[in-house]
């Protein structure tokens, strides 16, 4: 009797449960998720390791990005981190789905072991900045010490100065080394030893002149024993400042600045003469020039340059006017350069900048003023 009781309260236990379940309803499947909405920029090939190379090789490369989102991708700027890297002409939209190429060029000529540089890319994304690598070894078959030796810097027509520089070897092997004598027009002497037999010599550089003003570039030939570097180029350099002294010599402008910029430019005077700027006078009113630093034989100005401005094909002037006897007048080009970014792109308000906007010629007074509000 007792066991029949126990199975009667099983079996209606069981009932229940099931007659629960049977009424519990079925939990809701997951909400799925909301899709990203806007630009997605995605690269497929980046980071691109070259390998190992030589010093002086030039490294060719194209990124794909690719816009994964469902709005149209802009690339407001592709920036070289450094001036060995080159970008080409790329794409300013990207559709959605859509890949386009990024050329970039390395140029490897003053580059040495583990090597890394990007391009950074801005874009129209919440998240806008992203980077493009290119990362190798560069071999060099002799390596230059110290570092920027081979540079001579403020010389003088008449004051010989001379330079040290070591060459090591940068291969496994032992290396020859043999001299190919500078051209007699040549402004620099150069002597070649041996110091440590196959693995280090030195180059005893003068720079004896005459030099132009500004920068002069030669080369040293040396042949080698390295069968992939038959002649090294040791490359000289020199800078013989002119008596007046322009920095930048010219401004070159893209329009894709889009902040207003204050561009610095220098007159040095590096003669015994003294130099009175007496006014600036700028074929664009929209450049507000200003001096902001009076020394000796130094003028700082500041040029402003509006957000989106690019000048027309056939630029502006800057004019200095000076009591120079020989230099009235000094002149500063202001010129496109660069890729400007579809007008399309250039906000509204902007785009009058964009297409070279044109104030009156303005001419300030060469004395220094506090920064204007902008």
């Amino acid at each position: 009797m007792i066991r029949n009781s126990v199975s009667v309260l099983i079996l209606a236990t069981l009932a229940l449960s099931s007659n629960l379940n049977a009424q519990a309803p079925a939990s809701a499947p997951a909400a799925p998720k909301a899709a990203a909405h806007g630009p997605k920029f995605v690269c497929t090939n980046s980071p691109f390791n070259f390998g190992a190379v030589w010093a002086g090789s030039r490294i060719d490369h194209k990124f794909l990005v690719r816009n994964d989102g469902d709005a149209p991708l802009q690339i407001l700027q592709a920036k070289p981190a450094c001036s060995c890297t080159l970008v080409g002409d790329y794409p300013r939209i990207i559709q959605p789905g859509q890949t386009a190429e990024f050329p970039a060029i390395l140029d490897t000529r003053h580059k040495h072991d583990q090597t890394d540089v990007a391009l950074d890319i801005t874009t129209n994304e919440p998240l806008p900045m992203h980077k493009l690598e290119i990362t190798g070894f560069v071999k060099n078959a002799l390596k230059l010490e110290p570092v920027g030796s081979n540079w001579f810097y403020g010389i003088k027509d008449g004051n010989p100065e001379t330079h040290t520089i070591t060459l090591r070897n940068g291969t496994e092997n032992a290396v020859h080394l043999e001299l190919i004598p500078m051209p007699a027009t040549s402004a620099f002497n150069v002597q070649l030893a041996e110091t440590k037999p196959g693995q280090e010599f030195t180059a005893t550089v003068t720079a004896k002149g005459p030099f132009k003003d500004g920068s002069t570039q030669e080369f040293a030939q040396i042949r080698t024993s390295i069968q992939e570097v038959p002649i090294y180029k040791l490359e000289l350099n020199a800078f013989k400042p002119p008596r007046i002294q322009v920095s930048p010599p010219y401004m070159g402008v893209d329009g894709n600045q889009r902040e207003v910029q204050k561009r610095p430019l220098v007159i040095m005077n590096n003669g015994k003469t003294p130099l009175n700027v007496a006014d600036i006078t700028v074929s664009n009113g929209l450049f507000n020039p200003r001096l902001v630093k009076k020394d000796t034989n130094r003028y700082e100005f500041e040029i402003i340059i509006p957000p989106f401005y690019r000048p027309t094909a056939d630029g502006e002037t800057i004019m200095f006017n000076t009591d120079d006897a020989d230099m009235k007048q000094i002149y500063v080009r202001v010129v496109p350069s660069g890729n400007p970014p579809p007008i399309e792109l250039v906000p509204a308000q902007f785009r009058e900048n964009a297409l070279g906007k044109k104030l009156p010629t303005v001419t300030v007074k060469a004395v220094v003023t506090s920064a204007p509000s902008l």
